[in-house]
């Protein structure tokens, strides 16, 4: 796959929740979320990589013709009521709304090159504060 111009032996895999087609067969990519508090459009700055990343994955398949993906979103799902009755059912309520992200592609390309330059560079010295090196250095010592 290349990322930037330069071929990257990285690969872009998630599952991605809807993708509506529309007519002209172009699609749109939306990823449902469950809010646990306002449903506001600053949840697309923290999302809008992963639509990104989608829509890179189905424009530039490893096989095969891509697709054009036209929008991305976010479907968000805020539950705001529940009941149970005596016949043990469950039922709630929600308040939803919609938030496009747009495309932002040439954004992605900087943000996954630098990723994918992290990826590719030397690994950071260990600290001692950090739970991950101590987790593996826990697992190294033991296997």
């Amino acid at each position: 796959m290349t990322f930037g111009g330069k071929p990257s032996s990285w690969r872009i895999k998630g599952k991605y929740d809807i993708v509506a087609t529309f007519k002209n067969d172009q699609i749109a990519l939306i990823d449902c979320k469950v809010a646990t508090s306002e449903m506001a459009d600053d949840k697309v700055d923290l999302y809008w990589p992963q639509l990104e990343a989608y829509a890179f994955a189905l424009e530039n398949p490893l096989n095969g013709g891509g697709k054009v993906v036209a929008e991305t979103g976010l479907l968000m799902w805020r539950v705001v009521s529940g009941h149970t009755d005596h016949t043990s059912s469950f039922g709630f309520g929600c308040d939803k709304e919609y938030l496009s992200a747009g495309r932002r592609p040439a954004l992605f390309q900087g943000f996954i090159a630098e990723v994918i330059k992290t990826l590719d560079g030397p690994l950071p010295e260990s600290g001692e504060k950090c739970t991950m090196c101590k987790y593996a250095e826990k697992r190294n010592k033991n296997a």
